[in-house]
């Protein structure tokens, strides 16, 4: 298995608040907010090299070959109110517009997501993502 890992300096928005919904139109597209951080995520990928990954392992010879990927992403920001109280903010939630971007920038179907392991991590001064992709061959 090869590992790339890198960190965003941004949190995930939620899915559930990602999309408008304009239902007079039956319309629905993702906010600004969360193209943004699908395109902060493009972009730290793009400092990466993934060698022969497109050429090798996708299509040889005409033939597919099956690629299976893991993530395992580490959201530390501020998970508590000053109260104690835990905020609403499911990690699970989080970790669907990057696992898009991954497999947009990767040029696969999310269908070669064979794992994905989220962690909220609890952090007073950082708002920080760490994307560490697994790549089997």
């Amino acid at each position: 298995m090869t590992n790339f890992t890198f960190v965003i300096p941004a949190i995930s928005p939620s899915y559930n608040s990602m999309f408008k919904i304009i239902f007079s139109r039956r319309e629905t597209y993702l906010k600004r907010e969360a193209v943004q951080f699908k395109e902060l995520v493009k972009d730290f990928m793009r400092t990466k090299e993934f060698p022969g990954f497109k050429d090798r392992v996708l299509v040889e010879n005409g033939k597919n070959y099956p690629v299976k990927l893991s993530i395992r992403i580490l959201a530390q920001t501020q998970w508590f109110f000053k109260n104690g109280k835990i905020k609403k903010q499911d990690i699970q939630n989080m970790d669907k517009l990057i696992c898009d971007a991954v497999c947009e920038m990767l040029e696969i179907d999310d269908s070669h997501m064979w794992k994905v392991t989220s962690e909220k991590v609890q952090s007073e001064d950082k708002n920080i993502t760490t994307v560490d992709i697994g790549i089997n061959v």
